[in-house]
């Protein structure tokens, strides 16, 4: 058998990330567990009173009981129906939207200093803007979510647009390609780093700008379940609730990151 140095090399790193990365997973579950312990026994303890958050154990109790009656599954579809249609509508739109720019210099020169004033604000403010279309209230939360996606994917589309190597564009024209062959054969496929991760980025900008907006006008969702349990001081529900925002949106992000590293993966292989 042959001695492969370069090999059993990589074989080694690929061992030590995997023995870190189990060891990181053991120590984040064990961080968890000693404070959920702790919390319960300085409730047992009486070293803090735990009537209006309720123990560890009662709280998981009392969260199946709630989960099974379809008390709170009603306002987690609610929520996520509004990320999804929200955040899916907002991506395409913005990558259309990016490349109907590119495609005309006079749009681009039009659209220049609207989208250098959108790149300086903060997304989240139009909230209070779309909530007063005269639509319903489902329908205005997902506005919201689309139009926060929306503006944060149509920047940095085009900027990725623009920042291709022109070398690419070249040696492509020198071959007979037309502008859109370009594109399609060079400017698309080296965006897509770019755009994969701010769409996975925008995620998080998809929950905050739902979840706000089902506090200040939702008559259901995750968000208005915060604020109307916050009413009656019921700190239980919104523990709970807030643990389900916690998991759903990062399994949102992770899904997003496995399918960034899948088609990168499948691209440069």
């Amino acid at each position: 058998m042959i001695y492969n140095p370069e090999r059993r090399l990589l074989q080694h790193n690929k061992d030590r990330l995997n023995r870190e990365k189990k060891i990181t997973l053991l120590t984040h579950a064990g961080s968890f567990l000693i404070l959920i312990v702790l919390w319960e026994l300085a409730g047992i303890l009486g070293w803090i009173s735990i009537s209006p958050l309720r123990s560890p154990v009662e709280l998981i109790g009392w969260s199946a009981q709630t989960i099974i009656n379809g008390e709170m599954l009603a306002h987690v579809k609610s929520t996520i129906t509004a990320v999804l249609l929200g955040w899916i509508s907002g991506v395409i739109a913005g990558i259309l939207a990016a490349i109907l720019i590119w495609s005309s210099r006079w749009i681009s020169i039009i659209a220049g200093p609207y989208l250098k004033l959108i790149e300086s604000f903060p997304k989240i403010a139009v909230i209070p803007l779309l909530l007063f279309l005269p639509v319903a209230d489902h329908i205005a939360i997902t506005a919201v979510c689309l139009v926060i996606v929306f503006l944060s994917i149509i920047i940095s589309s085009y900027n990725s647009f623009l920042g291709v190597d022109p070398n690419y564009k070249r040696i492509l024209g020198g071959l007979g390609m037309g502008r859109w062959r370009i594109f399609i054969r060079a400017i698309l496929p080296a965006s897509f780093p770019v755009i994969f991760s701010e769409a996975k980025t925008s995620t998080r900008l998809a929950w905050a700008g739902v979840i706000v907006a089902e506090l200040l006008a939702g008559e259901e969702g995750l968000g208005y379940l915060l604020v109307n349990r916050m009413r009656v001081s019921d700190y239980g529900t919104m523990i709970l609730t807030l643990f389900i925002i916690i998991f759903l949106s990062a399994i949102l992000y992770r899904l997003m990151d496995q399918l960034e590293k899948w088609i990168i993966k499948n691209r440069y292989n």
